[in-house]
């Protein structure tokens, strides 16, 4: 486990076929899909999180109750590690 860990969550359109449950059309990607925010370490690059979102939610939509249980996770498991903002870590 690293000393330090960088939180970075995105978004990614997740094409849909058919008539799935929770699919909306998406204007940016101009697509019918659902719209999965996903969380990485950017320092070790795994994959930390995903939940599935319907194609109209944006990235930011309930970003800091998506990470609550992430960063309790952590505090919890790995309380030796820094959870610090990207602007803060050292050099």
């Amino acid at each position: 486990m690293p000393e330090y860990v960088l939180f970075d969550i995105d978004s990614s359109p997740l094409p849909t076929y058919g008539n799935q449950e929770g699919k909306g059309f998406n204007y940016h990607y101009q697509a019918h899909d659902y719209h999965p925010k996903v969380c990485f370490d950017v320092l070790t690059e795994n994959l930390l999180r995903t939940t599935l979102y319907d194609g109209t939610d944006y990235c930011s939509k309930d970003s800091s109750d998506f990470l609550k249980p992430l960063i309790a996770e952590y505090k919890k498991n790995y309380p030796f590690v820094h959870l610090t903002p990207k602007q803060r870590l050292p050099s």
